[in-house]
């Protein structure tokens, strides 16, 4: 009974986020901090090393290796980070919740998008390194006809999009708002980012003629 109670939450974010987003909070905000943090931090290394076409460079065990080291750190750095945003331009709409609360609640809402990273998987199983290949990114992802890299780009969209509507119902829960000023709460983060984004090219010479 209590791994049945202890997976619940896994399983819920999918279909009550805001159910799940107000008990953790209540009781035990960091966890699976550390699990998803991993999970998410992979994930993000492996589509980066895809959008760059690491695999002109490296080996496929080298490049996976690399995203298992440093998974927990990127995952946990990322997801604080964007925690932070939400918290200082909530606070300008009257957030209520704290930085520790609103982690948590962003940090399980990425649970349904994490579940494309099956299909990366799969698609590592057949292609090997030729996913990290420029060719195979340019030649792969087309709607003209049914392939494997595009059925796991169609996957990742809808987990994605189901991903954002979780993530709008366990934020509006932690900071007692409606729907609509969480999404607010979101735009706001993205304009905070493109700021940071804009200052970081400004301060590395992006800007100079």
């Amino acid at each position: 009974m209590e791994g049945k109670s202890s997976m619940q939450p896994w399983l819920q974010i999918f279909i009550r986020p805001r159910e799940v987003a107000k008990q953790i909070c209540a009781l035990t905000p960091n966890k699976g901090l550390l699990a998803i943090s991993a999970v998410y931090g992979f994930f993000v290394l492996i589509e980066t090393m895809q959008n760059i076409g690491a695999g002109l460079q490296y080996k496929l065990g080298a490049m996976l290796l690399f995203a298992l080291v440093l998974a927990i750190p990127i995952g946990y750095l990322s997801l604080s980070f964007s925690a932070w945003m939400l918290w200082w331009t909530g606070k300008l709409i009257k957030g209520q919740a704290n930085f520790v609360t609103i982690r948590s609640a962003l940090t399980w809402s990425k649970i349904p998008e994490l579940v494309a990273l099956i299909g990366w998987f799969v698609m590592i199983a057949v292609y090997g390194l030729q996913v990290f290949v420029p060719a195979f990114i340019d030649k792969s992802y087309t709607f003209n006809q049914f392939s494997l890299p595009t059925t796991v780009m169609v996957l990742q969209i809808g987990f994605t999009l189901w991903g954002f509507i979780a993530l709008l119902q366990t934020l509006a829960e932690v900071q007692k708002f409606s729907i609509w000023y969480a999404l607010l709460n979101v735009v706001l983060k993205s304009l905070l980012l493109a700021i940071f984004g804009a200052a970081l090219m400004w301060f590395s010479g992006g800007y100079v003629a």
